[in-house]
């Protein structure tokens, strides 16, 4: 849980006591040195907290689910946390019963965002280790462009194409084009061409 304010935290620990949950405070910096490998983490929406918890996470290998709170959020405070990376939103005060509801259905939502996520970042990971020119041949790749016509539009050979496509499968640990253009697409990479384009 991340929340500077000490009776909201101490209100929040003793309702999640109840129901069966221990929650270690953290703050960022002690969160970062002790990244949980399973948790949800609370973090009340104030100040920038909910934006360097998910800078936090983003650096992480492991993913957790944030759940966002805040008293009587107007919904600008709502829709900035979900578009920032937030699971959900919990509007303070709850009771006891909403909180455990609140807190399962992140749950199930979590393992379906955390598969997702761990897709995403393992997806970014390796293709960041392409070389400039291998991006450029992977983007044109991801569109659907035979090899032929990725090295018209850069200027190459066909076989200096052909060179890179195997690097990329090889770095991508990736069988075929179209598993290379799946991983394209589980790294973002579609949103950035449909943008481009």
């Amino acid at each position: 849980m991340l929340d500077t304010d000490v009776g909201r935290r101490t209100s929040l620990v003793r309702d999640l006591s109840q129901i069966g949950y221990s929650i270690p405070i953290a703050c960022i910096p002690e969160l970062e040195r002790h990244w949980p490998a399973s948790a949800i983490l609370l973090v009340h929406e104030e100040g920038g907290l909910l934006q360097d918890a998910l800078r936090c996470l983003s650096r992480m290998t492991d993913w957790i689910p944030i759940l966002a709170y805040a008293e009587r959020p107007c919904s600008r405070q709502v829709v900035r946390a979900l578009t920032a990376g937030a699971l959900s939103f919990l509007d303070l005060p709850l009771d006891v019963r909403e909180l455990e509801e609140q807190i399962l259905s992140g749950k199930c939502e979590a393992r379906t965002a955390a598969r997702q996520a761990r897709a995403k970042f393992d997806a970014i990971r390796r293709i960041s280790e392409l070389t400039p020119r291998e991006l450029e041949v992977f983007q044109l790749l991801m569109t659907g462009m035979s090899s032929k016509e990725i090295a018209r539009a850069l200027g190459l050979s066909p076989r200096t194409v052909e060179v890179f496509r195997a690097n990329i499968l090889a770095k991508l640990d990736v069988r075929n084009a179209v598993a290379a253009a799946r991983l394209g697409f589980e790294a973002g990479y579609a949103s950035q061409l449909t943008t481009a384009a």
